[in-house]
């Protein structure tokens, strides 16, 4: 009887070993996963008013879209190129529920692109931005300081003024700005797009940005 009874005794402290080692092994992985998750990647502060639409930003459509596409572009660049007209055809699609942003990201190894950008900020100021980008767009693969001029005479300026305004330090500032941002957000080719915050990584033609909108709507 008492060897059963020793038995009983060693079979029940066995069972609370076994517990306590369980609860402590749980506890450990419960712990080393919380720690994990506090030391995850999350967008910064700066990262987010970064990719908020501000006052001064070329936009297709409401600033409280749905859906807001925000593009960092190169007018030289063919796939910002592609990018755009993909871009216009969504937005035509869904006017009340999208917007488009445009912001400047001119690389080097593009000869025109950056008097091409400050071009459209010069444009701008008179409510023609979207008219220029476009025209800038449709005629990338001849650009040149003299097309540039051209495209700006066929859409109501003056040659001269256009041009002696093209040097005003505000407007390359502008282009700069936006530079400096995406050099930041450490962009290394364009068209880079975000949306709704999260940089978009997939084909840029239609049926895949549409597919992509149309997750959040």
């Amino acid at each position: 009887m008492e060897e059963k009874k020793q038995k009983l005794i060693r079979i029940v402290g066995t069972i609370v070993v076994l517990a306590l080692v369980i609860g402590g092994v749980y506890l450990l992985v419960r712990k080393d996963s919380q720690n994990r998750n506090n030391l995850s990647p999350s967008p910064s502060t700066q990262q987010s008013a970064t990719l908020s639409v501000r006052d001064d930003d070329w936009i297709k459509g409401k600033k409280d879209a749905k859906v807001v596409i925000i593009e960092y572009s190169d007018f030289q660049c063919p796939a910002c190129g592609y990018a755009s007209t993909s871009l216009d055809e969504v937005y035509t699609t869904y006017p009340n529920d999208v917007a488009l942003v445009y912001r400047h990201f001119p690389l080097s190894q593009h000869q025109f692109a950056f008097e091409a950008a400050v071009a459209s900020e010069v444009a701008g100021e008179t409510g023609k931005f979207w008219e220029v980008h476009d025209q800038l767009f449709a005629n990338q693969d001849k650009l040149s300081h003299e097309e540039i001029l051209n495209i700006a005479v066929a859409l109501g300026f003056d040659r001269t003024d256009f041009e002696k305004k093209m040097n005003d330090k505000k407007y390359k500032d502008a282009v700069y700005k936006d530079q400096m941002e995406s050099e930041d957000l450490k962009l290394d080719h364009t068209p880079t797009l975000f949306i709704n915050g999260a940089e978009y990584t997939g084909n840029l033609d239609i049926a895949s940005i549409t597919a992509e909108v149309k997750k959040y709507l």
